[in-house]
């Protein structure tokens, strides 16, 4: 995940065709949430497993999946045109 993140960052500053505001705003939003997740992972291990970073760590799990699945949403490319063919 954190080497389909970084791709994912790095296609996000660098590509020219996904410049509109809700592609930059949801990728700011989802590389924020995936860097909370992280902090509070380590957090919960250092800590020994403190019930309420646990569940924290579990609803970050969520926060993260959803943006991702909102991402892959926003991302995904229309549907390829063929030409019809005359029979």
């Amino acid at each position: 995940m954190g080497l389909q993140l970084l791709r994912l960052h790095c296609t996000a500053t660098s590509c020219a065709c996904h410049q509109h505001q809700q592609w930059q705003e949801l990728h700011v939003y989802f590389f924020a949430a995936v860097l909370a997740q992280m902090c509070l992972g380590i957090a919960t291990l250092m800590l020994y497993l403190p019930t309420e970073l646990g569940m924290a760590h579990q609803a970050g799990g969520v926060a993260v999946l959803t943006g991702s699945v909102v991402l892959m949403h926003v991302l995904r490319l229309p549907p390829l045109q063929l030409p019809v063919e005359a029979c």
